[in-house]
């Protein structure tokens, strides 16, 4: 429905506020633009095959889904640049208006999509100018996940792939979700939409686990990560649920 549509592209927008993603003076869809801006060139115009190819690239690091389609993406993204969405309620109204929208399953990669490709654009530029060379990016993706069979081929391949690492870790990845909990759904009393609330407990968790990593990190850009992420969770955990409790007293 209509109504789901919207309610999907809004929730997902909590993901990047949750981690800290967003801040400084620019909106939402300003820092989409900012981003698109920073990759294609300033102007109004894309480079449409520059955008399939960066899409391309995302799909192959397991940033965004597989089914998403990449022109349909691309129509969302120009009518940002163009300036043509202004506001955060004009994106969340492309829920019921774009192509991207047309089907349910469309719709639900769409709006988890366009938040994570945002994610990665926003945590590479974060990571830009944070490290000296790969080593210390790969002594990074050791503190932070484990992961010692790391052999990127550069500083800008080592960037976007630590900056994948995290989105995939911070936000919905349903390929992470378990066999067992996915079975879930098959019994009729508890419900067929287990993935989701899987997905919150895990990224919940795992986002307070990585923000403390970063505090602790001796490098000053993941520090710095680190206190937006618990400043991120607080608004998004403790501020939200409050404004909301005081508005349902207001209102009745």
């Amino acid at each position: 429905s209509p109504a789901t549509q919207v309610r999907n592209v809004t929730s997902a927008s909590l993901f990047p506020v949750a981690n800290g993603h967003i801040g400084g003076r620019a909106s939402v869809t300003e820092a989409f633009k900012m981003t698109l801006d920073d990759i294609f060139g300033a102007g109004k115009v894309l480079d449409e095959k520059k955008l399939i190819d960066t899409i391309e690239d995302k799909i192959r690091r397991g940033v965004i889904d597989e089914n998403i389609v990449a022109s349909e993406l691309s129509a969302v993204l120009a009518d940002i640049k163009a300036g043509k969405v202004s506001t955060f309620g004009k994106l969340a109204g492309m829920a019921d208006n774009s192509k991207l929208m047309k089907t349910a399953t469309r719709l639900y990669s769409g709006g988890d999509n366009v938040w994570k490709w945002y994610a990665h654009e926003y945590l590479m530029s974060a990571l830009k100018g944070g490290f000296r060379n790969v080593d210390q990016i790969k002594k990074a993706v050791k503190d932070d996940f484990g992961i010692t069979q790391f052999n990127p081929k550069n500083m800008s391949e080592a960037i976007e792939e630590y900056a994948a690492m995290m989105v995939r870790e911070l936000m919905p990845t349903y390929s992470k979700v378990p066999p067992m909990i996915q079975a879930i759904r098959k019994i009729p009393f508890i419900g067929n939409f287990v993935s989701f609330p899987a997905e919150i407990i895990r990224t919940s968790a795992a986002t307070s686990t990585l923000a403390m990593k970063h505090i602790a990190s001796d490098n000053a850009t993941l520090r710095a990560m680190g206190y937006k992420s618990l400043m991120g969770q607080f608004a998004t955990l403790w501020g939200l649920n409050e404004g909301a409790r005081g508005l349902g007293y207001a209102m009745t």
